[in-house]
């Protein structure tokens, strides 16, 4: 965009010397004709090269589903290898709950029953998704159980860390996993309710290591996190190095994980309603 405003300001310079210039009318309206030309064909170009770029940029990615939802380049077989486990292993008339996100996959390629997708317009029915997510266990129960659900998907494109004696997931924050689509379902799940979803009772910085030095990095650490029960489901795999960094998740009682991608990137969990 620089380099076509550049030459678009040169062809008008250029221009402009030409009118002024000493000649006659039909010699000026002859080469004035031709840098018209020019100058239009230079405006087309300057106008196609962020397009052309933008093209270029996304030829060279992969498709959403096999880079499993994150910004990397690359072939990451996470969600497909739990869609194919999902269509080949729930059972018939299951049920699933996620972030709206997904729900495509989960219905076309999972072959199950998804309770919302892009398609989604029933802002109650998304607004109950993000507080069952945002509270604690019981309360998520009692909402999946109206809504006939039978299991709980939820996705986070981690990166390796080990923190003592354990390998831990971390969330980049640089990919849009649920821990970061959970401060939107704060708004969403807030609105028109008395009950608050500050960001910080649910996230912190905290404190970690690099061999280096120390950074500090947002994770669930504020006073409602160990009791979420979609921090409770991410973290979950990952509960005892956690514990190594004062971040103390509460087991779940009645959410089972029955299924983890071989990056543990999408995680399946069956309910069991008391």
């Amino acid at each position: 965009t620089l380099l076509a405003g550049i030459a678009i300001t040169s062809i008008f310079t250029y221009a402009m010397t030409l009118i002024r210039a000493p000649t006659d009318k039909k010699s000026r309206g002859s080469t004035l004709n031709k840098w018209y030309g020019v100058l239009a064909i230079a405006l087309i170009l300057g106008a196609m090269v962020p397009i052309a770029y933008e093209n270029v940029r996304s030829a060279n990615r992969p498709a959403m589903i096999v880079s499993s939802s994150s910004n990397y380049a690359a072939n990451i077989p996470d969600w497909q290898e739990a869609l194919a486990w999902m269509r080949d292993n729930l059972p018939e008339g299951s049920v699933v709950a996620e972030w709206w996100d997904y729900g495509y996959w989960i219905n076309v390629m999972g072959n199950q029953t998804a309770i919302s997708d892009n398609n989604t317009s029933n802002e109650t029915q998304i607004k109950l998704i993000a507080r069952a997510f945002l509270n604690n266990e019981t309360y998520a129960l009692e909402t999946f159980k109206s809504l006939n659900v039978t299991h709980v998907v939820v996705y986070e494109p981690w990166y390796g860390i080990t923190v003592g004696n354990y390998t831990v997931g971390l969330p980049p924050w640089s990919s849009l996993g649920d821990f970061e689509k959970s401060t939107a379902m704060m708004s969403i799940a807030g609105h028109n309710t008395s009950q608050s979803y500050d960001v910080s009772l649910y996230i912190k910085n905290v404190a970690l290591s690099t061999g280096t030095g120390t950074t500090y990095w947002p994770l669930p650490a504020g006073p409602k996190a160990n009791t979420t029960f979609l921090y409770q489901m991410l973290f979950g795999p990952w509960i005892n190095g956690y514990a190594q960094l004062g971040v103390d998740m509460e087991p779940l009682n009645n959410t089972e994980l029955v299924y983890h991608s071989s990056s543990y990137w999408v995680l399946v969990y069956e309910l069991d309603y008391p």
